[in-house]
């Protein structure tokens, strides 16, 4: 299980209030992610040295992280009907 807190940077949503907020609590191993209050299956989950992605839908949005497991430092994407956002995390395991 991985768990760290993420942080939005960027965002355009055409609802109000986004799915997700400012700053958030993320976890996730080989089977769910839980994604501030967002919850999804993982369907996709690539490992490569010590790079880590992982994709998601939650609620029919793209969900995308990708970190470095070594420093715990890496982004994410967001993005669906209701808008899109990126920003960064950190994470511990």
């Amino acid at each position: 299980m991985w768990h760290g807190s993420a942080t939005t940077q960027d965002a355009l949503w055409h609802t109000s209030p986004g799915p997700v907020s400012g700053s958030f609590q993320i976890k996730w191993d080989r089977q769910t992610v839980t994604f501030g209050a967002l919850t999804a299956t993982v369907d996709a989950w690539e490992q490569t040295n010590n790079s880590l992605g992982i994709f998601a839908r939650p609620n029919g949005l793209n969900l995308q992280i990708v970190f470095d497991t070594t420093t715990g430092a890496g982004s994410w994407t967001l993005a669906g009907e209701p808008g899109q956002a990126s920003g960064t995390l950190v994470v511990e395991h």
